[in-house]
């Protein structure tokens, strides 16, 4: 099945076609639609309580987490069988890349995140920070993760117009107009 997604709440009369998770201020960005595409590890919902101990979080890219070191670091064990859109398999990599992005880009690194390390081992990817992180869990574990193979050729992931964007979300973009809101 198919579905059709129509972006109709921007006041912008003309839209570039950029899918870029970390272009805040692309209109796209602002409507939301990137989050259709791009997932995270984690999915949040704070107002109401989730399956998982009535946390309010949902396994998502990543099937668990464990912090360590006194919330200095956090495993996440990655959910297998995902693929990115284009048919590629989503692997613990693609999670180290987007977090290495984060530790050496400060322009991508929206959330501010103070990142020490990242790194696998086996379908387990590990995060160290320089101090406790307990209470950034949600700007941890929702970092929009993208696919290592698209965007290390990408040049500066900053500036990367995503036109065509590969995600492991619901949504695959089949056409787009630069025309918004007459």
């Amino acid at each position: 099945s198919s579905a059709t997604l129509v972006m109709e709440s921007s006041p912008e009369t003309t839209m570039t076609q950029n899918f870029n998770p970390w272009a805040t201020t692309a209109p796209i960005y602002g409507m939301g639609a990137d989050g259709l595409i791009y997932e995270p590890l984690i999915q949040f919902n704070l107002a109401a309580p989730g399956p998982t101990e009535g946390k309010g979080w949902y396994p998502w890219l990543a099937t668990s987490y464990t912090w360590g070191d006194g919330g200095k670091s956090i495993t996440f064990a990655i959910r297998q069988g995902v693929k990115w859109s284009d048919g590629q398999a989503f692997t613990p990599d693609d999670v180290v890349y987007t977090f290495n992005l984060m530790k050496s880009d400060p322009k991508v690194n929206i959330n501010g995140l103070q990142i020490s390390s990242a790194s696998a081992s086996g379908n387990n990817v590990t995060v160290t920070f320089p101090s406790s992180q307990y209470a950034n869990l949600e700007n941890i574990a929702g970092l929009a993760i993208v696919p290592k193979h698209v965007w290390s050729t990408a040049g500066e992931a900053s500036a990367y117009t995503a036109a065509n964007p590969v995600g492991t979300g619901p949504y695959v973009l089949s056409n787009y107009t630069s025309q918004g809101r007459s």
